[in-house]
């Protein structure tokens, strides 16, 4: 069964056709969902990229991922929910070779939402959400294969998101029953600061990494959305020296832009393609782990509520 499922991971991350690439288990769930939500989550994004300037006796870099989990979402009041997400995810780690390819992992995450600013509803205010997490992942070689390490990874933060973003995701932009102006178009905001920490048992693993990452899009009546997003990440190892008394400290860049597309939505099935082409850079006082690359970026994923 591993090896049959492992196969089904690797053979699909080969198609060219495909959403922006962001954590499943660290998704937003809006405080107006009612009731425990239950969803089987799958995502493939497969990312083909090369070093800058482009050569052509250069072969590409996979850095594709996919990632498959199930999503446990209990409401403590009207504006608390608490997250509980096992998956298991996949990854070459082409870059990061002395990461794990894949690992099984258990996410936990309690987040609080909130309106701030003027607005005809609650729903049509813009949003807050802090949260806490918590995530255990056992990594692997190649799919579920040999040990490699235990992370252990603490996250604190906060998401901030504007009345139209929220009602556009959660009702098509169409105007409700009370007549909210669903319908207007403009400009999506999604800002999230974070700061995570890693512990693991493996030596050279343990970092801290503060980061922000903020994305724009714009929904429109067509069923497709423009977006771009640009994020970044510091990672100050703690154990980790690149010479007597330095320590290693890398800083990485992320830009995206593309479109999505929602293929199907309606209220138990979203499946959602986007293209997106995105460039990298990371620097690093470690000799050789210091890089750029240009990735193509196409993904695909696929949620069913199953409660």
């Amino acid at each position: 069964m591993r090896f049959l499922f492992g196969c089904l991971l690797i053979g699909v991350a080969t198609p060219a056709s495909a959403q922006l690439s962001e954590k499943l288990a660290d998704r937003v769930v809006p405080a107006s969902v009612e009731g425990t939500q239950l969803t089987l989550a799958f995502q493939l994004a497969p990312a083909l990229g090369k070093k800058q300037p482009f050569s052509e006796t250069e072969d590409l870099v996979d850095e594709s991922s996919s990632d498959l989990s199930l999503g446990v979402s209990i409401p403590l009041s009207n504006r608390t929910r608490f997250n509980v997400t096992p998956g298991l995810a996949y990854s070459p780690q082409l870059f990061d070779d002395g990461d794990p390819k894949s690992s099984a992992y258990l996410s936990a995450r309690l987040q609080t939402q909130f309106g701030v600013g003027p607005g005809p509803t609650e729903k049509l205010r813009d949003q807050i959400t802090g949260f806490v997490g918590y995530k255990y992942a056992r990594g692997h070689r190649d799919f579920l294969g040999d040990y490699v390490s235990t992370d252990h990874s603490f996250s604190i933060g906060a998401t901030y998101q504007n009345a139209l973003w929220l009602y556009c995701t959660t009702s098509d932009c169409k105007p409700d029953a009370a007549g909210n102006p669903g319908g207007k178009m403009g400009l999506a905001l999604d800002l999230s600061p974070s700061l995570s920490y890693v512990g693991s048992p493996t030596v050279g693993r343990r970092r801290w990494a503060p980061g922000v990452v903020l994305k724009a899009s714009i929904p429109t009546r067509f069923g497709f959305t423009p977006y771009a997003s640009a994020g970044y990440e510091h990672r100050a190892y703690t154990d980790a020296l690149v010479a007597p008394a330095t320590k290693r400290n890398d800083d990485r860049l992320t830009l995206d832009a593309g479109i999505a597309v929602k293929l199907k939505g309606d209220a138990t099935t979203d499946i959602k393609l986007a293209v997106a082409g995105r460039f990298q850079q990371n620097w690093s006082n470690l000799a050789g782990e210091s890089f750029d690359r240009f990735y193509f970026v196409p993904s695909i994923t696929f949620e069913t509520r199953l409660r």
